[in-house]
């Protein structure tokens, strides 16, 4: 009995991070959530197609300040031709993706994709 006592312990799910959808409901670190944000599709569409293009962390500063939480981003090319960086180079298509990220990050904009 102390075994099986024991063993459910050991195997008990721990507490969700992060978002999770449990029986239907958005969950944010195990409790209910409902969150708001904006749809910046161009983010990455931006620097993407051109490396010189930072514009994207203004937005993310004014998503900031207006106490934005979450931005839809677009985290590829629309056309073919805009994937062409990830076909010929994908380190500098991925540094591209992760200085956005880390804006994002800096101003505490959450990102989904």
């Amino acid at each position: 009995m102390i075994c099986a006592a024991l063993l459910l312990l050991a195997t008990a799910p721990a507490k969700p991070y992060g978002l999770t959808v449990t029986h239907g409901v958005l969950m944010k670190d195990g409790v209910p959530f409902h969150g708001i944000g904006v749809n910046y599709f161009n983010a990455f569409a931006r620097t993407l197609a051109d490396p010189k293009d930072t514009s994207y962390e203004e937005g993310f500063r004014q998503l900031q300040q207006r106490n934005i939480p979450f931005a839809r981003f677009m985290c590829c090319g629309f056309w073919p031709s805009d994937m062409r960086l990830y076909q010929t180079d994908r380190a500098e298509y991925f540094r591209r993706m992760d200085r956005v990220i880390r804006s994002a990050e800096r101003h505490h904009v959450g990102l989904i994709a």
